[in-house]
């Protein structure tokens, strides 16, 4: 039977994985999201390109949407940037060195709570990135 400690450590691994996939899918959107507009304003400057001298509500409205695209485009890297301070994986050196072959190696219980510990302050330093990047990419959309 699991010890307390040892469902406690399932849950906390859990919450951070559901985090992982949580910007992995907020990043594979943000994707999907900029080619679209990636491929409009391809099609627009090929086609200004090619006219004649532009009225002037036209021109402002493709400038508008060229300051549009340029601010999506950098919500769009700000989203796919490399995450800091982020905590998705535990490193198993530290975890053998310092809990199993240590001077005092842990119990089975004991490992299971300290790595519960862990996983918990990850999910916890993890969520305001989580929650930054949509609020980035909501802003420019």
């Amino acid at each position: 039977m699991a010890s307390v400690y040892e469902i406690a450590y399932r849950e906390a691994v859990r919450a951070v994985d559901g985090q992982a996939k949580v910007l992995e899918q907020i990043r594979a959107r943000a994707g999907t999201l900029f080619s679209a507009p990636g491929v409009t304003v391809g099609v627009l400057g090929l086609a200004v390109d090619r006219a004649q001298p532009l009225p002037p509500p036209t021109a402002c409205a493709l400038r508008v949407a060229g300051v549009a695209f340029v601010i999506l485009s950098l919500a769009t890297v700000a989203v796919w940037w490399p995450v800091r301070n982020g905590w998705f994986l535990m490193n198993a050196r530290l975890i053998i060195r310092d809990s199993i072959e240590g001077d005092e190696p842990l119990t089975w219980e004991d490992l299971h709570r300290d790595l519960a510990l862990h996983h918990g302050e990850h999910a916890i330093r993890n969520g305001p990135i989580i929650r930054r990047d949509p609020g980035l990419y909501r802003m420019s959309a």
